[in-house]
């Protein structure tokens, strides 16, 4: 996942000795969780890379998943991603016997698997959804296992701030499970978003319970660390004074320090003779990191600003044909309208000023090298027009997924929610309906309760129908089965009330 042109990679040889010293525990069959916390480009993803060729030379296999910041993603978002990595390239009866009988649970969130495993039966039936959770969590711990076995695995999951509850408790299960294993879980998350009522709060309360669970804090660099950046950067030692000013200003925050280059660079002031009658004063230092992004944005061209905006839109991840879609029959007046080799090319100028890296994530072609820039070129949108937006995407995914929109019903959501006032509220509720009943069918009942919540807000002041009955039975069980007595008090009302609108419209059976 390096990029050739990456930035360099400084001050953080601690951190890089703590997780190499966790790699070789899970090598020798003591695995672990690690978690790097801390502020945006603070560079936990540039360790999460770095570290990545260190598992590689070792031996082992890395797998990443990141979590989706937006709503939208199927249940278990993460896992998924690493689990669809694993299965691409490998043998089917290697893959059944590192599964074994667990493969029928795993293919209900990864449905991939079906097309591998083609007389893959479907699980047995359960009446306790909590049983069934428990029979999923354990066969993804027990293939984790397995396949750590034959090759040590590391886990990279990025962003679990964002992560959906259900794969915050398949993260806890599974850490229970590492002690014999050669699997290393590393996990990063930006701890300024935690408050103490976010889930992940809860689940790091309950990691720290264990003796395999490391965590990290990435603080800013210090002096030296800055002035080895920049020397490295020049690819020389810079003039007395060019790296204390640049320390000074950005406080060691590394991707400030990077804009700051980066913007020397483009206005010609970042070789050694521009450096020569260097002054703190030349520094071209924006006041934020927002800004300084923004001055990256201000210079790739206005047709890559306005493509890059539409890809915001979309998601931090996205596909080339996706994109491609929007822009081949944009609205009438609005730019660009662009064929395939012009959006290649202009995909190619955001991935030159490092806006855009290409990925090999399953789904995704494409993704803003650091969500910052994603949510600058979002916060620059009017409502009006995000909203506006956000209805062409859904639009177009709909037209690709609407006749079975399965695991894609979360997206499709998230984006006509985004576009109500735009398309009303019709498939809004058709779609949340869809995603939370996948989410039940998943045992991901955290994430259900969000979709069929939604769902029936979205009907607030509707007559009651059998759409509304539809969304109260589910998020009533999805309530009663988070086990939390005042959901299950909720739950039950929800059942009730569902159960009266049933029994009105003579529909017994249900």
């Amino acid at each position: 996942m390096t990029p050739a042109d990456a930035e360099p990679f400084v001050g953080r040889d601690s951190e890089m000795a703590e997780l190499t010293a966790a790699l070789d525990d899970a090598l020798s069959g003591r695995g672990s969780l690690a978690v790097i916390a801390g502020e945006p480009g603070i560079g936990k993803t540039g360790i999460s890379e770095a570290f990545e060729l260190v598992a590689n030379d070792r031996g082992a296999r890395v797998l990443w998943g990141r979590c989706y910041e937006e709503s939208g993603a199927p249940p278990y978002w993460p896992w998924v991603q690493a689990i669809r990595t694993y299965i691409r390239d490998i043998d089917e009866g290697l893959l059944l016997a590192e599964m074994g009988p667990g493969a029928s649970d795993i293919a209900g969130i990864v449905p991939e698997l079906r097309e591998i495993l083609a007389d893959l039966p479907e699980p047995p039936p359960s009446d306790d959804p909590n049983a069934a959770r428990f029979r999923l969590f354990d066969s993804i711990a027990s293939f984790l296992r397995k396949a750590s076995d034959r090759q040590p695995l590391v886990m990279l999951l990025e962003d679990l701030h964002a992560a959906d509850g259900d794969s915050l408790l398949l993260l806890e299960f599974v850490a229970r499970e590492l002690s014999d294993t050669n699997l290393l879980i590393v996990g990063t998350y930006r701890d300024v978003e935690l408050g103490r009522r976010h889930p992940l709060s809860r689940t790091l309360a309950e990691l720290r319970r264990s003796s395999r669970f490391r965590r990290m804090l990435l603080r800013r660099l210090d002096r030296a660390a800055v002035a080895e950046f920049v020397a490295s950067t020049l690819g020389a030692t810079p003039p007395p004074g060019v790296a204390e000013a640049i320390f000074a200003e950005t406080e060691g925050n590394p991707l400030f320090v990077t804009e700051t280059l980066r913007l020397m660079r483009q206005e010609g002031r970042l070789s050694l003779e521009a450096l020569q009658n260097f002054s703190p004063g030349d520094l071209p230092l924006p006041e934020g990191v927002r800004e300084a992004i923004g001055r990256r944005l201000d210079g790739l061209s206005d047709t890559c600003n306005e493509l890059l905006t539409v890809a915001a839109v979309m998601g931090r991840q996205f596909e080339f044909r996706h994109l491609a879609s929007l822009t081949k029959d944009p609205p009438q007046g609005a730019r660009p309208k662009l064929a395939d080799d012009e959006l290649a090319d202009l995909l190619d100028e955001a991935i030159e000023a490092r806006v855009l890296e290409e990925t090999s994530a399953p789904g995704a072609d494409y993704q803003f090298t650091h969500a910052l820039i994603k949510e600058t070129l979002t916060d620059e949108i009017s409502i009006t027009r995000r909203a506006r937006l956000h209805a062409r995407v859904a639009l177009m995914l709909e037209e690709l997924y609407g006749e079975d929109p399965g695991q894609h019903a979360a997206q499709l959501a998230f984006h006509f929610g985004e576009a109500e006032n735009v398309l009303g509220s019709e498939r809004l509720i058709r779609y949340s309906l869809i995603a939370g009943n996948h989410s039940l069918a998943a045992y991901a009942h955290e994430e259900a309760l969000v979709h069929l919540q939604r769902g029936l807000s979205a009907k607030e002041g509707q007559q009651d129908d059998l759409e509304t009955a539809e969304l109260l039975h589910g998020l009533g069980r999805a309530k009663v089965m988070t086990l939390v007595i005042e959901q299950q008090d909720d739950g039950l009302r929800h059942l009730l009330r569902a159960l009266n609108i049933f029994v009105d419209a003579g529909l017994i059976d249900q």
